[in-house]
C-alpha cells in the first residue's frame, strides 16, 4: 500500500550504503534519513509486530536489519511519535483525551522552565500579586540566580534518569523515581533551590515521561536548555523566537519527501481525523492521502539519479 516512489527511494538508499555491515538499525538509520544534522528523529522505531503491522496498513514502509529486534518505520511525521497502538484499540472519547494529554505534556515539557524564567525575571507583571509575592517568600535566601537554579535541577534530574536506565530494570524505575523526590527535597532544605522550582522541573520531567517514543522524548529534554538560556537572555521574546525558529525548522524538514508536519502541511483534511483527535474507526481512513501525494520531489531525486527513467 506504499507509494511506489517512497519505496523506491529507500531501496535506492540501501543499495547506495557503503558499509562493511549494519548490526543495528539504528545505526542505518542514521545512514539513510534526510538530514543529519537535525535533532528530530525521521524515521520511527519500534519493536512491536502489532505497530509495524499497522503502519503497513497505514502506507508505510518496514525496514528490519538482521540481529536487531527493532524496526525502521518510514516515512515518520512528528505526529507519529504521539500515537500508539493503544489508542486504536479503545473508543473514540478515550483515545482523543489521552492524546490532548500527550500533546499538553509535550507543551508543559518544553515550556514550563523557560515560561517560568520569564515572568519570574522580566514580566513579574503578568503574575498575580498573591502568587508573586508567595513566589518571593519562597525564593528568599536561594544563593543562585533563578537561571542557574532552572540549569542545576534540570541537570540533576537529567542525571537521576540516566542512572536509572544503567541500573537493573527492576531498580531502574524505582530509583528514578525515589531519587528525584529525595534530592529535590534535600535541595530545598540545604536552601539551594526554591520549592516552585521543584514543582515546575517535576512538571517537566512529567511531561518528558507522558511522550510515548524515546527518542521523541529524548529531543524534547534537550531542547529546554538552549531555550533556557535564550530565554534568561531576551525573556519572553527569546522564548517567541525560538519556538518560531523550532517551527521554521520543522516545517522545512522531511522524511524520504514527506513534510515533517504532515498532515497540517498540506490540505488533506480528512488525515486530520487522525491527528490530535481519534475519530471513531469507520471515519479514519486506511491509507493516509498525505502519504500519496509527495508532489514531485522524489520524482525529480529519482530523475537525477536515472535520466532514463520514465
Amino acid at each position: 500500500m506504499a507509494n511506489p516512489l517512497i519505496v523506491g527511494e529507500i531501496q535506492r538508499r540501501l543499495h547506495n550504503l557503503k558499509l562493511d555491515g549494519v548490526f543495528d538499525t539504528g545505526t542505518l538509520e542514521q545512514w539513510i534519513e534526510d538530514n543529519r544534522w537535525s535533532p528530530y528523529p525521521q524515521m520511527q522505531s519500534t519493536e512491536r509486530p502489532d505497530k509495524v503491522v499497522s503502519a503497513l496498513l497505514h502506507g508505510r514502509v518496514a525496514i528490519l536489519a538482521d540481529g536487531s529486534p527493532f524496526a525502521l518505520l518510514a516515512p515518520a511525521v512528528l505526529m507519529s511519535f504521539f500515537q500508539t497502538s493503544d489508542d486504536y484499540s479503545q473508543r473514540w472519547i478515550s483515545g482523543t483525551a489521552i492524546r490532548f494529554i500527550r500533546v499538553l505534556a509535550l507543551a508543559l515539557s518544553i515550556f514550563s522552565p523557560s515560561l517560568y524564567i520569564a515572568f519570574t525575571m522580566y514580566n513579574p507583571e503578568l503574575i498575580p500579586l498573591n502568587i508573586l509575592l508567595q513566589l518571593a517568600a519562597t525564593r528568599e535566601g536561594i544563593p543562585l540566580p533563578i537561571v542557574f537554579e532552572a540549569i542545576f535541577m534540570e541537570f540533576m534530574v537529567e542525571l537521576v534518569r540516566e542512572a536509572g536506565n544503567r541500573m537493573p530494570q527492576q531498580m531502574g524505575q524505582s530509583y528514578t523515581i525515589v531519587g528525584g523526590l529525595v534530592l529535590g527535597d534535600i535541595a530545598v532544605q540545604a536552601g539551594i533551590v526554591s520549592p516552585m522550582m521543584v514543582v515546575v522541573v517535576g512538571l517537566t520531567a512529567l511531561g518528558a515521561f507522558a511522550i510515548p517514543n524515546y527518542e521523541a522524548a529524548f529531543v524534547t529534554r534537550m531542547i529546554r536548555f538552549p531555550m533556557l538560556i535564550v530565554t534568561s537572555v531576551f525573556g519572553i521574546v527569546g522564548t517567541v523566537v525560538f519556538t518560531l525558529l523550532l517551527f521554521a525548522h520543522l516545517s522545512t524538514l522531511k522524511s524520504f519527501g514527506v513534510p515533517y508536519l504532515t498532515p497540517f502541511a498540506q490540505a488533506a483534511y480528512q488525515d486530520w481525523l487522525d491527528t490530535f483527535i481519534k475519530s471513531p474507526e469507520p471515519l479514519t481512513a486506511i491509507q493516509p492521502a498525505t502519504y500519496f501525494s509527495v508532489r514531485g520531489w522524489l520524482r525529480r531525486r529519482q530523475y537525477k539519479h536515472d535520466p532514463k527513467r520514465p
